[in-house]
């Protein structure tokens, strides 16, 4: 048998390294990617995350409003018109002097006239080389979870 032996120097530069090491990491997972509004004003995008094989859903973006279609086996079924805008918090109520408005940030706020429900979309990624954005939701109706025991709603979304 080999044994081998550190002394307390060693010891405390490999504790110091994994100090190090866990505050960059912190750091890196807390970095916000934030978006401009000129980047989805006037753009489609395709929701390729989760898939539905019988079902295509596309958020169409215009300077102040999303359009979120569902498109059944070759046909547009319906769409949803939403008013929204980017912010850099997701701590305040949806703010309508905001939409339309150049805007930059972290969340996209999405409000629904017609059931008066506020989503809170968080930013996680974008891909500008493949064009896809990544979208997670936990948050509805003045910050109130969606459902009971429902898990955070994550898109995947490429631009058309």
């Amino acid at each position: 048998c080999i044994y081998a032996y550190a002394s307390d120097e060693v010891l405390a530069d490999n504790n110091n390294f994994f100090i190090s090491l866990f505050v960059l990491m912190s750091i890196i997972s807390k970095a916000e990617v934030t978006l401009q509004s000129t980047l989805l004003s006037n753009s489609e995008w395709e929701i390729i995350y989760p898939l539905d094989d019988s079902i295509v859903h596309r958020w169409k973006f215009s300077s102040s409003e999303i359009g979120v279609s569902a498109i059944y086996k070759g046909r547009k079924s319906h769409e949803l018109k939403y008013s929204y805008y980017l912010s850099k918090s997701d701590t305040e109520t949806f703010d309508n002097s905001k939409v339309g408005k150049y805007s930059s940030g972290c969340y996209l706020y999405e409000y629904n006239k017609i059931n008066k429900a506020v989503s809170i979309w968080k930013i996680i990624s974008f891909d500008k080389s493949n064009k896809i954005l990544t979208v997670s939701c936990e948050t509805q109706a003045e910050n109130k979870p969606i459902a009971v025991g429902r898990k955070t709603v994550i898109l995947r979304l490429k631009r058309l």
